[in-house]
């Protein structure tokens, strides 16, 4: 490896330490959403790095939402639902190529064992208790193109209402963030081909059997926790995924 080599990957190794100082800090509860970070020069005395490495790792969380800037103020932890568009985003499109943003009615909350699936994507154990259902229906300017069931650990979100989760002006992430505690981080999501069973079927007002889009997310809070899993079984006919790659590698 060439000198110029190596400084590129300290400068590398760096900011990705200063990023996780400060998701230390927000797990600890040591900086609030809506709270303002101490100045640039403070942190960077604090963690030992320049102002530059300081502003690497700062941008990236800017990026991906969990910080946001305010001109001539400072930066600041940015609550949820101040950013729903990076973290409520929808990649389902209607075949007009509109993007597709839909009303979400939550019919029943429940708690259940879960199966095997549904606990293995949460990373629970069977000494973990049980976890929370919601099952509800995804509506598109009134009619419903889609299925949803949540699946979260019972313990973080045992104060969660139906209420909360028919709040049709928050996104779901704020509602966590808000009603629990807990704050989404980032998100993994798969798409699966599926025959839609009679119940989707019936609620879809498709035929049994006829194809539908399983759009499967899980969402991760700090030290890669994973805190809910998300299925939304989307009519195939009329609608589709798109994936945007908006900076180049």
């Amino acid at each position: 490896m060439s000198n110029k080599d190596a400084v590129a990957t300290s400068k590398t190794t760096l900011y990705r330490q200063i990023r996780r100082e400060i998701l230390n800090c927000l797990e600890s509860g040591e900086w609030k959403p809506g709270d303002r970070l101490p100045n640039e020069p403070s942190l960077a005395r604090r963690w030992g790095v320049g102002i530059s490495t300081l502003r690497a790792g700062i941008g990236q969380l800017v990026e991906t939402g969990i910080l946001t800037r305010r001109q001539g103020r400072g930066t600041f932890v940015a609550p949820l639902g101040s950013y729903d568009s990076s973290l409520r985003f929808s990649n389902i499109q209607d075949d007009g190529c509109r993007p597709v943003r839909t009303e979400r009615d939550v019919v029943s909350l429940r708690t259940e064992k879960g199966d095997r699936a549904v606990r293995q994507a949460l990373r629970l154990d069977d000494d973990a208790g049980p976890v929370r259902h919601a099952a509800g229906i995804l509506r598109d300017r009134g009619e419903a193109i889609a299925t949803l069931d949540l699946f979260l650990p019972s313990e973080p979100f045992r104060s969660l209402t139906r209420h909360d989760l028919r709040q049709r002006d928050r996104n779901l992430y704020a509602i966590y963030q808000a009603c629990c505690g807990i704050t989404v981080l980032r998100m993994e999501e798969r798409i699966h081909a599926r025959a839609a069973t009679d119940p989707v079927a019936a609620t879809l007002g498709i035929e049994p059997g006829a194809p539908v889009l399983l759009v499967e997310r899980v969402a991760f809070t700090f030290n890669d926790t994973p805190v809910e899993l998300r299925r939304r079984c989307f009519r195939a006919s009329g609608y589709h995924y798109l994936f945007r790659q908006d900076k180049i590698d």
